[in-house]
Parts: structure tokens; sequence; C-alpha cells
């Protein structure tokens, strides 16, 4: 059971394993997170189990859950607790939290 997750923390990792931080940018990003602690509210939160490929028709178990905070949806893996993919509001204009809830 998952009592906490550090979303800002996950995010990060995940941007470094995708590669789209510049070195720089990183530095000084890890400067400052290393001064001030930053939280994201988690808004609500919502688990999926398996989904169905509409071409082979076959139940395919990636089995996720969704994180909505105030800045986005964050899609999770609950077996290794690794961020999957973010979904920003800023980034996504149709995405809002009425949608993504």
């Amino acid at each position: 059971l998952v009592t906490k997750m550090d979303l800002l923390k996950m995010e990060k990792k995940h941007q470094e394993c995708q590669k789209t931080l510049s070195h720089h940018k990183g530095v000084c990003e890890q400067l400052v997170a290393d001064k001030v602690e930053l939280s994201k509210p988690v808004v609500q939160m919502s688990s999926c189990s398996s989904l169905i490929d509409l071409d082979s028709q076959k139940n395919i178990d990636n089995s996720w859950f969704c994180i909505g905070s105030t800045d986005g949806l964050y899609v999770v893996d609950p077996d290794t607790s690794q961020l999957l993919t973010v979904l920003h509001f800023k980034d996504n204009a149709d995405l809002s939290i009425a949608t993504a809830g």
C-alpha cells in the first residue's frame, strides 16, 4: 500500500530518464530543490487495471493509476512506483481537472 509519493521527485526522475532536461537546467533545479521544499497537492486518485488492445482484442495487463494534481495528471506504475508520464494542463489545453477526474 502506497501511503506517500513525492510527485516532484518522481517527475524529475522521469524527465531525467527521458533526457528532457539539459545538464545546466538540472543543476540549477537541484540547487533550488535542496533549499526549498515543494509539494503538489493531490486532487484525486484513480486506479485502472487491464486494457483491451483494439487491434488484437486481447487483454493487456498493464495496471496503473492516475494522480490528479493542480498542475496536471500523473500516470504511475503501481508495481514499480515509477512515473510513466505526466500530462500538464499548460501543455494540454483540452485537459482539465474536471475531464481528468
